[in-house]
């Protein structure tokens, strides 16, 4: 079900970028994958002859979902995904540039094959920002192993990171930041129903007034926890990387109010009966705190050092997400200057 999910966050990434505030032919407007080789010739055709008429995003995305359940959804999730994959790869073999080097691992938010989104009220046909690797690739030499929908328990599962560290410093590309966005994917979406409680059994705490989540979350959040040190250790226990800057990645608050249809939070939460925005947006910044306090003790210098932390809490104005979880273009620029700061930081080893 998780990948008919990124399907329909896919589908949604081409409606906007298609659909931007100036209408233009679908096959003319991604940098990145030619659709023209995803989409056949009656459906380009059919996408740039829709007539640029207020309402135009809402009925662009039924069309494009109407295409999507008459093909195979998967088919063309790993179509987009491989095409992106390539061009990132090609890109870092192809950079002779004079840059510092950076390996980056996660979900999402390091790896948004949504093309360019300017979701909510932004108002820009800006293809030049589409998540955090665009914010960094100007200055920085990077090597991707980041996929959409990526658990934190996949990545430390498969270990990719310490294969691709290897052959990085035999090939003599040895990165000098390593950076993982993790941890979302295991939570929201069908799991995250799991962790709250039914609407009208929400528990008074002395501390927050009302707690929204179970105590099964706060146990996932532990796993989590133990999840990221055997990253963090995985990586100290190579000679050559026990001073690797590492920069962990959080997340912000979300669009608000959420997409009531959207599958990452609004629709669990519904099930359990949160009706009601605002205790749905509790809920999710429940989750978002709680997971940033599960990862204080990493950025404690005395106990972990070179790790670094990417608060990107407050980031993200209220009318720059591209769905309920996700910034669009300008709410990614807007993560920027933290991002600067923070890489600053790590090749400063501050």
């Amino acid at each position: 079900m998780k990948k008919f999910f990124l399907g329909l966050f896919i589908v949604n990434a081409l409606t906007n970028v298609a659909f931007a505030e100036t209408i233009q032919p679908i096959q003319n407007v991604s940098k990145i994958v030619n659709l023209q080789n995803i989409l056949t010739k009656q459906e380009l055709d059919d996408v740039s002859s829709i007539d640029d008429v207020e309402g135009h995003k809402s009925y662009s995305l039924k069309y494009l979902l109407k295409v999507l359940k008459e093909r195979q959804k998967n088919e063309l999730v790993q179509k987009i995904n491989s095409a992106v994959q390539a061009q990132r790869d090609t890109a870092f073999n192809n950079d002779n540039q004079s840059k510092p080097t950076i390996l980056v691992e996660g979900d999402s938010w390091l790896a948004n094959y949504g093309f360019s989104l300017d979701g909510g009220k932004d108002n820009t046909n800006s293809n030049d920002f589409v998540d955090l690797y665009d914010q960094m690739i100007s200055k920085f030499k990077i090597k991707s192993l980041a996929s959409p929908h990526e658990s934190l328990a996949q990545i430390v599962s498969q270990k990719d990171y310490m294969k691709t560290l290897k052959e990085m410093s035999d090939n003599g590309n040895k990165p000098q930041i390593f950076i993982i966005s993790a941890g979302l994917d295991d939570i929201v979406g069908e799991d995250f129903g799991q962790y709250a409680y039914e609407y009208d059994k929400t528990p008074i705490d002395s501390f927050k007034d009302v707690t929204y989540l179970l105590p099964s979350f706060y146990t996932k959040l532990e796993e989590m926890k133990k999840q990221y040190l055997t990253l963090i250790s995985d990586i100290r226990s190579m000679e050559e990387y026990k001073d690797l800057p590492i920069i962990i990645n959080s997340y912000d608050y979300g669009m608000y109010p959420l997409l009531q249809d959207d599958e990452w939070v609004a629709k669990p939460l519904l099930k359990k009966g949160y009706v009601d925005p605002v205790k749905q947006r509790f809920a999710y910044i429940e989750f978002n705190e709680m997971f940033n306090i599960s990862l204080y003790d990493f950025f404690d210098k005395a106990k972990h050092k070179y790790v670094y932390h990417l608060n990107a809490r407050g980031s993200v104005p209220r009318n720059s997400w591209q769905d309920s979880i996700h910034p669009s273009a300008i709410g990614y620029q807007s993560l920027k200057p933290k991002l600067e700061i923070v890489l600053q930081q790590a090749q400063e080893k501050k």
